[in-house]
């Protein structure tokens, strides 16, 4: 049990390392399609960061499962390694195992870490959603009527005033409610406020809240990854670009959702990840966009920011090609062919040369003692 329990840790740990190339892999592909499809709709682009992120997951638990099944079964597995650094790597090996444990450690702590954000954000989430709240006038409420029959959108759905949230969100995962600030009711117009409402209604007819939560696992799990959180943050940008689009086409003035954005952006503070804000993302990226006049963002902080995490998924490529050598350096080497072949004639000369003097010393002594014999019968 203890054995089997060993060679699980040395799997972990192997997945969570050999991840840190497969990541910077699915990363660069992603970031090549999203280049690929910036001329696109959001919708496509959102959808792709969704799949490489998805794709992370699934590569993570693969190899760690494939790994732990040849280690239990006592067979080397080989894996490909980046570049040129191919080599065939035994889960078995004892020279890295103690790196290996150390690895499956820090990777629990920061599991656990995340557990505990995760858990503050679904308590701060509930927190908004069962604590000063209160129901809005009864013209909101025909407003947030109409807006769900044109949208499609459950009519189980509420909206809410809150005394806690400081910008319009949608809160929950199995029954999400819309809210809304009471400063809002006062700082938008109801244009501006109609606008924000169908944002926020978007962001349930694309089941996001559903796809936020399966998010936030995937950040647990492969927390360690800067592609993870790349692709998270992309993922937001795309999400609130879909949903702009939605509200602009329910609102029919692009000026107006423009306008309402800037305005909340004065209300805004931190709203924890577990909440759909309605002014997620680049602020300023999407109001130009929002109002056509985008000139191509890709040259702008937006791609500053991606170029610097490429360049941070490299190194980390680097570093694990690095620790893999290394591990592998440990590994006891098999003598070359050669080198072996002449170990075995050596190994059979000697073993030739003790059976020769071991012969030699029983004849000396049979010798000896047909010799004492013979001197006996003499006398």
């Amino acid at each position: 049990m203890i054995h089997h329990d060993a060679n699980l840790v040395h799997a972990l740990g192997w997945a969570v390392l050999h991840f840190l190339w497969q990541g910077l892999l699915i990363g660069l592909g992603a970031a090549a399609l999203l280049r690929g499809f910036s001329q696109r709709t959001a919708q496509a682009r959102y959808a792709i960061a969704c799949g490489a992120l998805a794709a992370s997951l699934l590569v993570f638990v693969v190899t760690f499962l494939v790994l732990a099944n040849a280690t239990q079964s006592g067979v080397e597995t080989a894996i490909a390694l980046p570049l040129a650094m191919a080599a065939t790597v035994s889960t078995t090996a004892t020279g890295g195992q103690g790196f290996l444990n150390y690895v499956a450690f820090g990777w629990a702590l920061g599991v656990g870490a995340m557990l505990i954000r995760f858990g503050r954000h679904w308590l701060w989430s509930h927190q908004l959603k069962t604590q000063q709240i209160s129901a809005p006038e009864e013209m909101w409420l025909r407003t947030f009527e109409q807006l769900k029959a044109d949208l499609r959108v459950s009519p189980t759905v509420q909206l809410l005033r809150s005394g806690l949230a400081q910008t319009p969100m949608v809160v929950g995962w199995f029954a999400p409610v819309v809210l809304v600030p009471a400063s809002a009711f006062t700082s938008l117009t109801p244009e501006q406020l109609r606008s924000i409402l169908a944002h926020e209604l978007a962001h349930i007819r694309r089941h996001d809240h559903w796809v936020n939560m399966c998010q936030g696992i995937i950040e647990i799990v492969l927390f360690f990854h800067p592609a993870t959180w790349w692709l998270t943050q992309q993922m937001q940008i795309e999400r609130e670009y879909c949903c702009d689009e939605t509200s602009v086409q329910t609102a029919g003035d692009p000026r107006v959702l423009a306008e309402a954005l800037a305005q909340l952006e004065l209300l805004r503070i931190s709203s924890p990840s577990q909440a759909l804000a309605a002014n997620d993302g680049s602020l300023m990226d999407r109001i130009t966009r929002i109002l056509d006049k985008r000139v191509n963002t890709k040259n702008t902080t937006r791609n500053t920011m991606k170029t610097k995490t490429l360049g941070t998924l490299t190194a980390a490529a680097l570093v694990i090609g690095g620790i893999l050598i290394a591990v592998a350096d440990d590994k006891p080497k098999p003598l070359p062919a050669k080198e072996k072949n002449e170990h075995k004639r050596e190994h059979q000369n000697e073993h030739k040369r003790e059976h020769q003097n071991e012969h030699k010393r029983e004849h000396q002594n049979e010798h000896k003692r047909e010799h004492q014999d013979e001197h006996k019968r003499d006398r």
